[in-house]
């Protein structure tokens, strides 16, 4: 197991293939990550905020099916119970109003007292208490942007360096359902690693002769899983 310790979020690969094999999966997956990140935008939210929101929509999609939970009503419940969580709550008629802007584009904005607005409102609110059950209130996320923060650091990498692992640890959570497979610092060395390969730049090994990766991940990681197995995971 390359998580460290067990937990109730980690799936092995062969979980995650047969959730893959659902129909439309991945592709929906992408939908609502993607959709989560121009939410964010349109309310003005950290990156962090985001990054929760997806990963709480990851972790739903585990126990119910895209047929059952529309994809972006579940969304827009993860970013509102994100915002929560991270301590910058937002209204809900904020949420209501930017969500119908981006899946009614052409609409007229919803107003306050239409039936339509109401409807929407129960219905977010209900899918926040779906979530948050489903969740088991466990919401406290741990994300690897900030072990590539730190790890980038202590090994005194490049700004650019770490400017780029720090987008692939973003892209790991849009592109793929690695939150769901290991740990964060797991994700994180992968992720510097692979940004490493694409920016051409190289860590030298320490005064012991060892990799830099080995001081940050859990035993049972090798090289060829930094370079090689893991990686397949992060490219789609």
């Amino acid at each position: 197991m390359l998580n460290g310790k067990k937990d109730k979020w980690m799936f092995n690969k062969e979980d995650i293939d047969k959730l893959l094999m659902r129909t439309n999966d991945l592709e929906y997956r992408h939908q609502a990550a993607s959709y989560i990140q121009v939410l964010g935008n349109k309310i003005r939210t950290q990156q962090i905020i985001s990054n929760t929101a997806i990963v709480f929509m990851h972790r739903f999609y585990t126990q119910h099916s895209f047929s059952a939970f529309n994809r972006y009503t579940v969304s827009t419940a993860c970013m509102m119970l994100a915002c929560k969580v991270e301590e910058q709550p937002r209204r809900l008629d904020i949420l209501i109003r930017a969500s119908h802007s981006m899946l009614h584009p052409k609409a007229e904005p919803l107003s306050s007292s239409s039936s339509s607005y109401h409807h929407r409102a129960q219905e977010i609110i209900m899918h926040e208490h779906f979530l948050i059950e489903t969740l088991g209130f466990e919401l406290s996320i741990d994300h690897p942007h900030s072990h590539v923060i730190q790890i980038t650091d202590k090994i005194k990498a490049s700004r650019d360096l770490c400017k780029s692992s720090y987008l692939f640890a973003t892209n790991s959570l849009h592109l793929t359902t690695m939150c769901l497979c290991y740990c964060p610092k797991v994700i994180a060395c992968v992720c510097i690693n692979l940004a490493c390969k694409w920016g051409n730049w190289e860590i030298p090994k320490s005064n012991e002769g060892r990799s830099w990766w080995e001081y940050f991940t859990p035993p049972g990681v090798t090289q060829e899983k930094i370079n090689g197995t893991l990686i397949d995971d992060v490219i789609i």
